[in-house]
C-alpha cells in the first residue's frame, strides 16, 4: 500500500506518536508500504516554527528526520500545483490543498486526523 503522512502526522508522531492509532503506527512501520511526506508539510512545519506557532529544538532537522526514517520525500511538481487550484474552495489553506491534490494524483492515501483536508475528497486513514 502507499501513503502520505499529513503535516499533523508528522508532527504527532514527532511529538504525541501516542495520539496515532497502533494499527495506523503499524502500517507506516512496515517496509511493505510506501510512505511519503510531502515538501509541503517541511515547509509548512519550517514556517509555523519561524513563526513561533509550532516549537522545535533549534538543531531539529524535519527534513533529516524524515528520511532517516525512510519516508520518501514527495516533490511538488506542475500536475499537484494545477489539482490544488481545481479543488473546491471548501478548504482554503494553500498546504492542505497541495498535500490533499498530491495523495490524489499519486494514488496516495493520506494519514490525517485534519476534517478540513477530509472534506476535500481525499481517502484518509486516522
Amino acid at each position: 500500500m502507499a501513503y502520505l503522512l499529513d503535516t499533523n502526522a508528522i508532527l504527532f508522531g514527532l511529538i504525541m506518536p501516542d495520539k496515532i492509532k497502533p494499527s495506523i503506527r503499524a502500517l507506516i512501520r512496515d517496509p511493505a508500504n510506501r510512505v511519503c511526506a510531502s515538501v509541503a508539510s517541511i515547509y509548512e512545519i519550517n514556517f509555523k516554527v519561524a513563526l513561533g506557532k509550532l516549537w522545535l529544538p533549534v538543531d531539529f532537522d524535519i527534513t533529516a528526520h524524515l528520511v532517516q526514517a525512510d519516508t520518501e520525500l514527495l516533490s511538488i511538481n506542475p500536475f499537484h500545483a494545477a489539482a490544488a487550484s481545481r479543488l473546491p474552495l471548501i478548504n482554503r489553506d494553500p498546504w492542505d490543498r497541495l498535500i490533499a491534490a498530491q495523495a490524489l494524483n499519486e494514488r496516495l492515501t493520506l494519514i490525517s486526523s485534519d476534517k478540513a483536508i477530509q472534506a476535500l475528497g481525499v481517502k484518509t486513514l486516522w
